[in-house]
C-alpha cells in the first residue's frame, strides 16, 4: 500500500512540474502573456534599437510579479548590428500592471523574434 501511495505521489507531482513547463508555441506564449500583463504608458517598440531599417533578431525577458522587465537580452542579429544602449535600457524600464485576468500577478518569460522593415 504504501508503495502505491508514493506511485500515485510521483505521477501527481510529475503532472504538476510538465504543466508548469508548458510547450506553449511562441505566437502562442507571446498572446498568452499581454492576457496577464499590459505595458504602463507605453508600448514594446523594438525600432529604435537599430538606426538601420533592415534586421532581424531575437528578444527574450521576463516580467516579474511586481511588473518589472527582467534579464532583457537582444541576440540572433541579422544583418549583425549593434543595439543603440539607450534605447535598450528605456525597453528594460518598461512597467507592467497585471490584468484582471492575472489576480495573482504570475510571472512569464516571453521569446519572440522581431522583424523590422523588409528584409
Amino acid at each position: 500500500m504504501k508503495s502505491a501511495k508514493h506511485i500515485i505521489l510521483a505521477v501527481l507531482v510529475s503532472g504538476v512540474l510538465t504543466g508548469c513547463a508548458s510547450n506553449i508555441a511562441p505566437e502562442t506564449a507571446e498572446h498568452h502573456a499581454s492576457r496577464l500583463w499590459i505595458p504602463i504608458g507605453h508600448i514594446m517598440d523594438w525600432s529604435p534599437l537599430f538606426p538601420q531599417e533592415n534586421v532581424s533578431f531575437t528578444v527574450s525577458y521576463s516580467i516579474t510579479t511586481e511588473g518589472e522587465i527582467a534579464e532583457l537580452k537582444v541576440y540572433n542579429i541579422v544583418p549583425s548590428a549593434e543595439y543603440d544602449p539607450i534605447a535598450f535600457e528605456q525597453l528594460n524600464q518598461i512597467k507592467f500592471v497585471a490584468t484582471a485576468e492575472n489576480v495573482e500577478k504570475q510571472p512569464v518569460s516571453i521569446t519572440t523574434q522581431i522583424e523590422l522593415g523588409t528584409l
